[in-house]
């Protein structure tokens, strides 16, 4: 099968990105890289059946690249409405956008627009720490989430990520303090326990051999592992071997093998098609079609039947029912307007009409409020 390659050249704000998607040799996979000069910013891959015939690959692979190169130029056209608008939540979520796509200035630069109308998103700070921690100045994300800290104590994630950013800086004082706060906070917080082992076995390598503070320290590692074990988000090959590194005493490679794991935290739930919806559905026009709706609430749906106890999901699914209705609204308005336009002596239908528009109103206060 011959490889099949797309390529477009992306102008935005003074950058000049050069997006290329192709299928790879010997392997059933499709890539889609974007460039910065000569530099990769972000890299998407998606498997494709082998089964395939040419024809179909094509379209697929075509689909896969125009999606992501409208993606892209979505969130490049709506910044500066969104900056006028000056509504916060939107412009976190641009931000968190823009940085998927290692587009770390732009994302900065929303974050901090974000910044000057609401200091109470903690969602501002968590990206605004990555982003920096991107840029390569970590101690300026150690700062960012010190300072969130301050202003959400009762965060879990915040302590956790606090603890990770001190981690890479070697404060391993501070990082034990900040991770013992997220599990007070939430003592089934997987990820802190895979932080506090991480903690725990760079201690073990510098804990003298059998020394009861040593001994202490390896029990409470072994805790640690036992609960990520009973985790379904870290049973994984990795995980096996952190455990049969520890049973061995194999500190050193314990080690190496957490911090791995923490450097690729698998997400529970990745929210990305969820700002985006949200920022086409209050700034495009894709977001307002039937497709796009439906095709946002039945992929809500099929999470939360994986995870019935996430409440973001319900609370996210039930404004995507009332989005839902509120296009089944103006479809009645149109058939009302229709009905009237066809007779016009039509009482019926013109009080419907009437009452109709008298009630959307309040349904479209009703859904932008909840859309804050």
């Amino acid at each position: 099968m011959n490889k099949i390659n797309f390529s477009d050249n992306i102008f935005a704000s003074g950058r000049n990105l050069y997006l290329q998607t192709s299928t790879l040799e010997g392997e059933e996979k499709m890539v889609s890289t974007l460039f910065d000069g000569g530099r990769v910013l972000e890299k998407a891959s998606v498997f494709f059946d082998p089964a395939l015939s040419e024809e179909r690959l094509y379209h697929q692979v075509e689909a896969f690249h125009q999606e992501r190169k409208q993606a892209l130029e979505f969130i490049f056209s709506i910044s500066a409405r969104v900056k006028t608008v000056r509504h916060p939540r939107s412009l976190v979520k641009l931000a968190g956008q823009f940085l998927k796509w290692n587009l770390i200035d732009e994302a900065i630069s929303e974050l901090e627009f974000a910044l000057q109308y609401d200091k109470n998103i903690a969602d501002i700070y968590i990206l605004l720490a990555s982003a920096y921690e991107k840029r390569g100045v970590p101690e300026e994300s150690v700062r960012t989430l010190q300072n969130a800290v301050t202003i959400f104590p009762k965060y879990a994630d915040l302590w956790k990520d606090l603890s990770e950013k001190q981690s890479v800086l070697g404060k391993w004082d501070s990082a034990e303090e900040s991770i013992e706060k997220a599990l007070k906070i939430n003592p089934n917080y997987s990820d802190a326990h895979l932080i506090k082992s991480f903690l725990l076995s760079r201690k073990q390598e510098v804990l003298k051999s059998g020394t009861k503070s040593e001994n202490q320290s390896a029990e409470r590692l072994q805790r640690h592992l036992n609960r990520l074990v009973q985790s379904e988000k870290f049973r994984s090959a990795e995980l096996d071997n952190a455990v049969r590194f520890c049973h061995n005493e194999e500190w050193q490679s314990l080690t190496k093998q957490l911090e791995f794991m923490i450097r690729n935290i698998p997400k529970t739930i990745d929210f990305d098609f969820h700002d985006l919806f949200y920022l086409q559905y209050l700034y495009g026009e894709q977001g307002k079609n039937a497709k796009s709706i439906n095709d946002y609430v039945s992929r809500l749906e099929s999470f939360i039947q994986k995870f019935p106890k996430f409440a973001d999901l319900h609370n996210m699914l039930g404004i995507g029912y009332l989005i839902q209705c509120r296009l089944l609204f103006s479809k009645a308005l149109h058939q009302f307007r229709i009905a009237c336009k066809l007779n016009p002596d039509y009482e019926r239908a013109k009080s419907n009409l009437k009452l109709a528009e008298n009630d959307g109103k309040g349904f479209l206060i009703l859904l932008r409020a909840m859309l804050k």
